[in-house]
C-alpha cells in the first residue's frame, strides 16, 4: 500500500478552505492499488488552455499516462484519477463514459467544462456533424442545434 503521495487541486490549488477539506478528507488515506482506465470510460483532465482558462481535455489526448487508484479512506473507499509518472490524484477529474455515434458507429468527442460531474456530459460526432446528451437509459438525445 502507499501512503505517501499527492493530491492535485488542479484550478482550485490556491482556495484555501478547499485545500484544508481535502487535507482533512486525505488525512491517513492510502492507495491500495493502482489500475488501468477502462476501456469503455475515459478520464477529462482539467487544463489551461492557451487564454489561461481552465477547460477539460481526455487523458488519451495528452499522452501523459492517467490511471485509477482504489483509495482507503478513514471512511470509506474511494476510487479516483491518478497521474502515473507524478503519483497525484487529480481529483478535480472526472471518470467518464466513451460513447459511440448511434448514426455511423465511431467513437464521439466527450464535452464536458470544468465543474461539471461526467453524467453531465455531451458527446459530439465529427462525422455526422452532431452532438448529444445521453439520457440515463443510454438513449441519444439530439443537441446539435441548441
Amino acid at each position: 500500500m502507499m501512503s505517501n503521495f499527492r493530491i492535485d487541486l488542479g484550478q482550485r490549488a490556491n482556495d484555501k478552505d478547499l485545500f484544508e477539506n481535502v487535507e482533512k478528507h486525505f488525512e491517513g488515506a492510502e492507495i491500495q492499488q493502482v489500475m488501468p482506465i477502462p476501456e469503455n470510460m475515459a478520464v477529462m483532465l482539467v487544463e489551461v488552455n492557451a487564454d489561461d482558462e481552465p477547460v477539460c481535455c481526455d487523458s488519451r489526448d495528452t499522452n501523459w499516462p492517467t490511471g485509477l487508484a482504489v483509495v482507503k479512506l478513514k471512511d470509506g473507499v474511494g476510487c479516483y484519477p491518478i497521474d502515473l509518472v507524478e503519483g497525484d490524484l487529480k481529483i478535480e477529474a472526472q471518470l467518464v463514459n466513451r460513447h459511440k455515434c448511434g448514426k455511423c458507429g465511431r467513437e464521439m468527442k466527450i464535452l464536458l467544462k470544468p465543474g461539471q460531474e461526467g453524467f453531465e456530459a455531451k458527446y459530439r460526432c465529427e462525422c455526422c456533424d452532431r452532438t448529444v446528451k445521453l439520457n440515463p437509459d443510454g438513449s441519444e438525445e439530439d443537441e446539435t442545434h441548441e
